[in-house]
């Protein structure tokens, strides 16, 4: 019998559940037992993203290529320049299709992807730079690309593509993050890690990515970039605090931040006020910045967002 895509989906899904949820439990609890074998264990639970329920996207044509050693789901609708949209961590294509909808009636030609690990696209751990080869490589496919859009985690992926030399004319962020330590240390503390396994952790890390975390730490990029951004982040996100998005932008020469408020992680993405920001940015039409954003503490997300139901 043939699964059709959106059953090995389910299934994909399902058993990630299954394999973080036991992987967490063994770290949370058994860390000590597990001596050399949960640094390892660690990092790949680090960079397995977690299962998350998705629609179809509506997004038109579909197409799949190759990006580093996976094959990438990907839509494509609309005529005249292309906007790419990038989903965050967990997220998929779809969560963009009121938003690829208004910009293909606005006149662009929209393609949105499943990142790599992520829907309908293969590959089981991931990270933003698995992200960055996928940006690259469907800008040599479908290019030139006249802007981007990217939510969360998928910032930090087009970052690393700008930085290894992607020329896009205009790049709109919603929530990203600055600091790769924010993650690491929320991570630590949901798994109980002592300090010995997170650097363990972190070092394997790095050796699997073939980079340091401090050399491809968004601000750190930030600071060599100066292609217009737009940032729009809440104020109530508690998933990324609106803080190191404000820094991420002060260190990116010419960048605009706005601040929103009450819309939280995910929900910007939906919200017509957000379209239009977004609509008038890659339209080069003024923008009004408020003069003072309100300041928000940030909450933490429980363990089980952040570990098995969150995405950014």
């Amino acid at each position: 019998m043939k699964l059709i895509p959106s059953e090995i989906s389910t299934l994909g899904r399902s058993f990630r559940t299954i394999t973080q949820t036991a992987g967490w439990m063994s770290l949370r609890f058994g860390a000590p037992l597990l001596g050399p074998l949960a640094a390892p264990l660690a990092r790949r639970l680090y960079f397995l993203p977690p299962p998350s329920t998705q629609t179809e996207a509506t997004l038109g044509q579909e197409f799949r290529f190759a990006a580093g050693g996976e094959e990438i789901q990907g839509w494509s609708r609309g005529v005249g320049p292309t906007i790419l949209l990038v989903h965050g961590w967990g997220g998929s294509a779809s969560q963009f299709n009121g938003l690829g909808t208004e910009l293909v009636d606005a006149g662009y030609r929209v393609v949105a992807l499943d990142m790599p690990g992520h829907g309908r696209s293969t590959g089981s751990v991931t990270s933003f730079l698995h992200f960055a080869r996928a940006i690259e490589q469907v800008q040599r496919l479908v290019g030139p690309l006249e802007g981007i859009v990217a939510h969360s985690l998928g910032a930090a992926g087009v970052q690393v593509a700008l930085w290894r030399g992607l020329r896009v004319p205009r790049v709109v962020f919603l929530a990203p993050f600055a600091h790769i330590d924010t993650f690491v240390e929320r991570f630590a503390a949901a798994c109980r890690l002592d300090e010995a396994t997170t650097t363990g952790m972190v070092r394997d890390g790095e050796r699997w990515l073939g980079v340091s975390f401090e050399e491809i730490a968004p601000l750190r990029l930030a600071q060599q970039l100066d292609t217009p951004l737009l940032v729009l982040h809440s104020d109530n996100d508690r998933m990324t605090p609106i803080e190191e998005s404000r820094q991420l932008a002060a260190a990116w020469r010419g960048a605009q931040h706005v601040c929103l408020p009450g819309l939280g992680h995910n929900r910007l993405l939906r919200d017509a006020g957000v379209h239009e920001r977004i609509g008038r940015f890659l339209r080069q039409e003024p923008l009004e910045i408020p003069a003072e954003e309100r300041r928000a503490l940030f909450e933490r997300p429980s363990d089980e967002e952040l570990l098995v139901g969150g995405s950014w």
